[in-house]
């Protein structure tokens, strides 16, 4: 049942990412079906198992929304946090979060390398930091709907952050 799981797992963030690179958008169709398999797969491990699951998935949309407030994500990024959740559980999501936080950053420099943006983007990052440290007194607050933002495919990064923290991270649970 472990690896049925796990390749449902995997081809839901395969849908997700190839999704996000080609219409910047994951469809409900990808993530409200991956909520409920995450959280089927851990009712079948057992009590402790669904409690995982519910848990991590509750956690995948708390961080997914504020993140979402802030206007550093979109919709669909949350709801597939969410999935990541409900498949690997809060202690799994931390990982796949850290994992994902680096891919989007190296992403982010990719794209800004890519389109001659880069000093301007690192002062912008440099503000937004400002701004986040002096809880709004210093620098300027960027969000997605920002002229001078740069919109990074991030389902991309957390779906890969969700397959790192199965696969490498958390391999032991095809055992």
């Amino acid at each position: 049942m472990i690896i049925a799981s796990s390749m449902v797992f995997f081809g839901l963030m395969l849908l997700g990412l190839v999704s996000d690179m080609r219409t910047q958008r994951i469809p409900k169709w990808i993530t409200v079906p991956g909520v409920v398999l995450g959280l089927t797969a851990g009712a079948l491990a057992g009590w402790a198992g669904l409690g995982a699951a519910f848990a991590g998935a509750f956690l995948g949309m708390l961080v997914g929304t504020v993140l979402f407030a802030l206007g550093a994500l979109g919709g669909g990024d949350v709801k597939l946090l969410a999935v990541v959740g409900a498949f690997l559980g809060p202690m799994g999501l931390g990982y796949a979060l850290l994992a994902g936080g680096a891919i989007g950053g190296i992403l982010g420099l990719w794209i800004a390398i890519r389109r001659g943006v880069i000093l301007p983007t690192l002062l912008n990052t440099r503000d937004l930091g400002m701004n986040l440290l002096t809880l709004g007194r210093r620098g300027d607050r960027m969000t997605l709907d920002s002229a001078a933002a740069i919109r990074v495919p991030y389902g991309v990064a957390i779906a890969l952050g969700g397959l790192i923290a199965r696969f490498v991270v958390m391999p032991g649970l095809l055992t």
